[in-house]
């Protein structure tokens, strides 16, 4: 919030700075590999995500994004998120705007709701970004059991949901004058994920 960048290349890793306790950051949900754990800053996904929507609805390039391995449900639409693993992983965007960028946040508790908003100089043009469209889905596998010495023989709990996998294009056009100058595509390629249950084994 009321943060301002005046560089050539935005990273979100760099303005957020380390995701550690020492920084205020919680455990929470993450994608560790073949299944969803809790990590500390878990769910700052959801703030990148957010971030990339901003800067990519602004029209800037994009110089590293990463979609998450699966389609989570509660980013939609599909196709237009990105995903964040520090050190490795990161959401970059190249500032061409000739300017500097200021940034505001604000997150509305009764609709649990994030807004970034994003300001800088004016534009000649203007962006549309198109409806995702998936080119091809892969079904969900079959449900996948982890035994879990936690949970009293007979429990069971559900700590992943099915997914499809899916490859997904958005389409962004820049715009002039009412006619397209220039257009990208951006591509998102997803693999198949499962229901998740941990089985009680605990005696």
């Amino acid at each position: 919030k009321d943060r301002l960048f005046e560089g050539k290349t935005f990273s979100f890793n760099q303005m957020i700075g380390p995701i550690s306790t020492r920084n205020g950051y919680v455990p929470g949900l993450v994608i560790a590999g073949d299944q969803t754990a809790s990590g500390v800053g878990g769910g700052i996904c959801q703030v990148s995500t957010t971030v990339f929507r901003t800067l990519y609805g602004a029209g800037l390039p994009i110089v590293q994004r990463q979609n998450h391995s699966y389609q989570v449900y509660y980013y939609d639409p599909q196709g237009l998120d990105a995903t964040i693993y520090q050190p490795s992983l990161d959401l970059k965007f190249a500032n061409d705007t000739g300017g500097s960028l200021w940034f505001q946040s604000d997150w509305d508790d009764e609709s649990s709701t994030l807004t970034v908003t994003v300001f800088g100089k004016a534009r000649d043009f203007t962006v549309e970004i198109g409806a995702p469209r998936t080119l091809s889905t892969t079904p969900s596998p079959a449900d996948r059991l982890i035994p879990d010495a936690t949970l009293t023989r007979g429990q069971r709990k559900q700590v992943d949901w099915a997914a499809p996998g899916a490859v997904i294009e958005v389409t962004r056009r820049f715009t002039r004058g009412g006619k397209t100058f220039k257009q990208d595509t951006l591509r998102s390629v997803y693999r198949p994920w499962p229901n998740i249950f941990r089985v009680g084994t605990k005696k």
